[in-house]
């Protein structure tokens, strides 16, 4: 458990209990009461390949990735303020158990709200519901664009404006705060840091079509021991340039969009996302998915396409090669840096059949056939959970659970 998280847990335990102690004074005589809620997941999977990984599964039968146990609070003090706390709890060695909301909800007027605390970065469609599988007709949300970003939450405040005409409804979110913690860095946890960390979310309803549009940026500071020093000695040498390209400190910006339409029977959406930043380590990402779907209750079946594609541009190269033995070795090594992770341009198909056994229950069985092409230039760091460079299948099966 993260230095985070290990805080957070007892502040959780603390505020929980010292609300739930005046919400009971407070509303012995009164119908809000304090709510308690959660949701669980059991998902276990197999990738019919021996030398690659995807989403978290290998070849042999896993039930780590994505099984959990989420647990939410929801504190009302009055009409106006309220509090929220969540907790997961993972079953994954790759993905820590986490406080992810707690944060005081202000309302002073029905379209107006304020959340100041701990929140998910509201990147996806999907975000406020990633982990609850229950929500969603997937069991593994599309992996080429719901996986990509390292940064998943934030400290600090969201400002959301709901509105509602005659012809369409929907709301406008703004955030601003920081993410100060440790994130994977392919076998290696390391400290990273995100400063200004700003958006803006459009949300619009029209009928059975539904729009989003997103916004996000960031300066990001992430350390990694082997790099900061390898750079060191680049900027010694004099090759500044080269250090820089080993630099994980800069502007990252990410763009999404999305539209779907839906009715009792059908569904279709689509969702794209594009990743930029200004370092030379990190790739330009383009990633999308589309699906469609046919609903028979109890049962739903859909199929979805998807794929990301990385482009790394042009790296640095001011190390002369042939003149020196002492620099040819300094070449290799800068080399190996920027290959030391290698990632795959991606596409796949999922088709999936999910049957309701009750209001709150559903399992769900999915097959995805998944293409990867090794990127033919300068390989860089590994914020994608799968290193795939032939063809393979993943099979999932799993239960959903909310309560």
């Amino acid at each position: 458990m993260n230095r985070r998280v290990s805080t957070l847990v007892q502040g959780l335990i603390a505020v929980c209990a010292s609300l739930a102690l005046i919400g009971t004074n407070a509303y012995a005589n009164d119908d809000e009461k304090a709510e308690f809620s959660g949701f669980a997941r059991i998902v276990a999977g197999y990738l019919n390949n021996d030398t690659a990984s995807y989403g978290g599964y290998e070849n042999s039968l896993n039930f780590s990735p994505e099984s959990l146990l989420g647990l939410r609070a929801d504190i009302p003090l009055n009409d106006s303020f309220s509090f929220v706390g969540q907790a997961i709890l993972r079953s994954s060695d790759e993905k820590d158990s986490e406080i992810q909301w707690l944060y005081a909800d202000y309302r002073p007027t029905n379209n107006l709200s304020f959340k100041l605390g701990r929140q998910r970065i509201p990147l996806f469609q999907f975000s406020e519901v990633i982990d609850v599988g229950f929500a969603y007709p997937w069991i593994t949300l599309p992996v080429e664009v719901y996986n990509p970003f390292i940064f998943t939450d934030y400290d600090g405040v969201l400002a959301s404006y709901e509105f509602s005409r005659p012809l369409f409804s929907g709301n406008i979110d703004a955030y601003y705060g920081i993410f100060d913690d440790e994130i994977a860095f392919g076998d290696n946890t390391v400290d990273a840091k995100v400063d200004d960390l700003m958006g803006f979310v459009a949300q619009v309803y029209v009928e059975q079509f539904n729009f989003r549009a997103s916004f996000h940026r960031g300066n990001t500071n992430v350390y990694v021991d082997e790099l900061a020093d390898f750079s060191q000695t680049l900027n010694f040498l004099g090759f500044s340039e080269s250090a820089r390209a080993l630099e994980i400190n800069n502007e990252v910006r990410y763009f999404q969009l999305s539209g779907g339409w839906e009715n009792l029977d059908y569904f279709a959406r689509l969702e794209f996302s594009r990743f930029d930043s200004a370092a030379y380590f990190v790739a330009q990402t383009d990633s999308y998915y589309a699906t469609a779907g046919y609903n028979f209750y109890p049962f739903t079946a859909h199929i979805t396409v998807a794929e990301t594609r990385a482009d790394y541009g042009e790296q640095p190269n001011e190390i002369p090669i042939g003149i020196d033995p002492q620099l040819d070795f300094l070449a290799q090594q800068y080399a190996f840096a920027l290959q030391s992770i290698p990632i795959s341009d991606i596409q796949s198909t999922t088709l999936g059949l999910r049957y309701d056994l009750r209001t709150n229950l559903a399992i769900k069985a999915d097959i995805s056939f998944i293409k990867g092409e090794e990127q033919p230039d300068i390989e860089a760091v590994n914020t994608r959970p799968f290193t795939v460079a032939e063809d393979s299948e993943l099979f999932q099966l799993a239960l959903e659970w909310v309560f």
